[in-house]
């Protein structure tokens, strides 16, 4: 194991169920330096600043994003999109990966309702500029490309605007004040959470 990075925003809901951990978002190793940023971070600008002054060789974004049925919420971009936009942005080559499989699960604070969904897949592996080298559909699988880490090619001073990323978040953008409400509905839910502190107690136990 080369390092290990932390989610640092819980997106939305998640913050009812776990804290994030500021850290670097990035883990050195003989490759070069990679940078990791965990789904909903790659659309906020404090974490895409920390990997763009890092100055990565090379970005990995999983991401854990359902499409809910009927077009409501916030929808997730293909990876080709995401790793376009980064690899063009900072100059390094871009793994983007989602999930792929139908998603059905209850939500905190809405009594009896099931969010109904799918997790698109539609991974992507982008160059240097942008390019798409390799790209999946819908369905479990493996995607393969060769890419190059060029210094050279990696811009400088790249510095994000707003409190979403331009360009990316547009479906979020439009709602800034959304994400922070809820978020802050969560933290106070998770202090209060006596289910999760038995199960982190119970975790606890199991790993000494």
């Amino acid at each position: 194991m080369a390092g290990k990075v932390r989610k640092e925003v819980p997106a939305s809901l998640e913050s009812y169920f776990f804290r994030g951990e500021v850290n670097s978002h990035v883990i050195d190793t003989e490759l070069g330096r990679i940078g990791i940023m965990i789904c909903y971070e790659n659309y906020l600008t404090r974490i895409a600043d920390k990997v763009a002054s890092a100055k990565v060789d090379l970005l990995l974004s999983p991401f854990s994003f359902p499409a809910l049925r009927g077009g409501t919420g916030a929808q997730p971009l293909s990876g080709s999109e995401y790793a376009a936009f980064y690899g063009a942005a900072l100059g390094v080559p871009v793994v983007a990966v989602n999930k792929v499989g139908p998603w059905r699960s209850p939500l905190p604070g809405y009594p009896g309702y099931i969010a109904d969904g799918e997790f698109p897949g539609l991974s992507a592996i982008a160059r240097s500029d942008g390019s798409i080298a390799a790209s999946a559909d819908r369905s479990a699988g493996f995607i393969v490309a060769n890419v190059r880490l060029d210094p050279g090619k990696k811009r400088q001073d790249v510095v994000f605007q707003g409190t979403f990323v331009a360009g990316l978040a547009a479906e979020i953008s439009r709602a800034t004040d959304t994400p922070s409400e809820v978020d802050d509905e969560g933290v106070a839910n998770y202090v209060k959470n006596d289910l999760r502190r038995a199960m982190a107690r119970e975790r606890a136990e199991a790993t000494r």
